[in-house]
């Protein structure tokens, strides 16, 4: 499982989408860091406005507990959690720590190199590594092993209908 679905399914629980994601890890020598995710257009797939406020409700409950266990049985640790609104597009800011790469699903690290490999229904939109073509047509970033910064954003090449949850979140902040 990516990163990127390992937080949508973790972080936004419900029916949630999220349309591109960024990603910045900083690696210290001892193999720890920490990163800072950007989770760009929150959206829901929810066939009703209901269904839709229900999606909403259960992100802010998520967003107000102060543990998500399921994240750091992995080794992670949530610093600091923040929702905003940038025009009509609702985006989540997550920063964290861990203790080793290991902890950061997806990554695989060799002695030579680090990597990530997504699957064709992603693209790769910017990355500080580089990147290839796999058998099955997705992308893989590789990174030299000794990297410091790890770099890179990803979004769904197609979203199946939803609608953003900004309007939302604006009449909750008012």
């Amino acid at each position: 499982m990516t990163v990127v679905a390992l937080l949508t399914l973790l972080l936004l629980p419900g029916c949630l989408l999220v349309r591109t994601s960024e990603h910045i890890i900083t690696l210290k020598a001892d193999g720890s860091g920490h990163g800072i995710i950007h989770l760009i257009d929150i959206r829901s797939d929810a066939p009703s406005d209901s269904l839709a406020q229900r999606d909403f409700d259960e992100l802010m409950k998520a967003y107000a507990a102060e543990k998500v266990n399921e994240f750091e049985q992995y080794g992670r640790k949530i610093t600091t959690k923040q929702l905003r609104l940038r025009g009509d597009t609702l985006m989540a800011e997550i920063t964290y720590t861990f203790s080793s790469l290991d902890a950061i699903d997806g990554l695989r690290a060799t002695k030579d190199e680090i990597m990530l490999v997504f699957g064709p229904e992603r693209e790769v939109l910017r990355t500080n590594g580089k990147t290839s073509r796999t058998e099955k047509e997705g992308t893989r970033i590789t990174w030299k092993r000794d990297s410091g910064r790890l770099v890179y954003e990803v979004r769904e090449r197609e979203l199946p209908p939803s609608v953003s949850l900004a309007l939302l979140y604006r009449k909750y902040m008012h």
